[in-house]
């Protein structure tokens, strides 16, 4: 049985960076149960030793080498391990809400075997899984995107759906989706019309938004072009960029910048 020992709580500034060192080494080889764990037992004053650690914590190898290094290559005293511990299960917990995951997304007239999926097998499966929200930018539509108009349909009824679409004289895209969306129960439809002082503005923007949670940007349209011929590219992102981003489009709808528009 190999013991482990706590000693004298102050510490000189050597032991206190191999203490951090310890930690560091510790954040990225045991899980965030494992050190939960010892925290607890360091709180009720139960003794330590290789054999405690690894029966509460089921680590070991190098998981459990890292742990017995917290309490043998470092003096310091229970009071400064559990603050130690608890500043690293807050940083496993930060870490958690805030990172995202980042895919990449691409059209092409021709598809290869590489890691990134098809823009509209993207979109689809977003759509497909979405339980509250759904909001699309846009800068054109055309006839071709009816299936995807059709998927849309289907989800109307579950979850709010709300496009944003540019319009001006030249653009059709509130007549297309007047003509190609055949539920009765509608979406909610957006755009904002340049006044005299802005006659170059266009709404540009390519965007899903699923949930608060799950973006797409990209700069595909909703064309056949957009979807099969063209070469495009967008990042799909989980995690709170989407948030940000949903939260901007309701904004711009709060405040009139976007006006609703009937189709």
């Amino acid at each position: 049985m190999r013991l482990v020992y706590l000693h004298n709580p102050v510490i000189s500034n050597y032991e206190r960076r191999e203490l951090v060192s310890n930690i560091v080494t510790a954040l990225e080889l045991v899980p965030e149960s494992a050190l939960a764990a010892i925290r607890d037992s360091l709180e009720k004053h139960e003794m330590m030793d290789s054999v405690k650690i690894k029966k509460i914590t089921g680590l070991d190898g190098q998981g459990l080498e890292s742990v017995l290094l917290l309490f043998n290559n470092a003096v310091v005293g229970t009071d400064i391990l559990l603050v130690a511990i608890d500043t690293a299960l807050a940083v496993m917990q930060t870490a958690k809400r805030t990172s995202e995951m980042i895919d990449l997304s691409w059209t092409g007239p021709v598809q290869f075997s590489v890691e990134g999926r098809t823009t509209l097998s993207v979109m689809e499966e977003m759509i497909l899984n979405a339980k509250d929200s759904i909001i699309i930018t846009g800068y054109s539509i055309t006839d071709d995107a009816e299936n995807f108009i059709r998927l849309l349909e289907n989800m109307i009824d579950k979850v709010e759906v709300i496009l944003v679409f540019h319009s001006d004289d030249k653009n059709k895209n509130f007549y297309t989706l007047s003509k190609l969306w055949k539920k009765e129960k509608k979406p909610k439809t957006y755009s904002r019309l340049p006044g005299p002082m802005d006659v170059y503005f266009k709404i540009h923007a390519k965007m899903l938004v699923v949930d608060n949670s799950d973006l797409l940007v990209t700069s595909a349209n909703l064309t056949w072009h957009g979807m099969s011929n063209n070469f495009e590219i967008g990042l799909r992102v989980r995690g709170r960029t989407a948030k940000k981003a949903e939260a901007l489009i309701r904004n711009l709808i709060d405040r009139n910048y976007l006006e609703a528009v009937n189709i």
